[in-house]
């Protein structure tokens, strides 16, 4: 393990979903109406994350929702020291 890497202790975040967190964040700007564009706007996310696309490292089909957790679980390895190099 690197010692000048400094040690971070990865915790998952809730489970409320990225778009609610983005909606909420907006809605407090006042830039977001509330009822059908919210949902359409979380129904399109949600359309999106079910899209399947090639991982860039390992060349296997994912959902975007898996390739997502797998870079999160990537870089936890690395900022834990599990790995010498974050892969990309």
């Amino acid at each position: 393990m690197n010692s000048t890497r400094a040690r971070v202790k990865v915790r998952w975040t809730s489970a409320i979903p990225l778009a609610m967190r983005v909606y909420k964040k907006l809605r407090r700007r006042g830039r977001v109406p509330s009822g059908f564009a919210r949902r359409a706007f979380i129904a399109a996310y949600e359309r999106r994350l079910d899209q399947e696309v090639t991982h860039p490292l390992f060349g296997y089909r994912v959902s975007m929702r898996r390739l997502l957790e797998v870079q999160a679980r990537l870089l936890a390895r690395y900022l834990g020291g599990e790995i010498d190099q974050y892969p990309h």
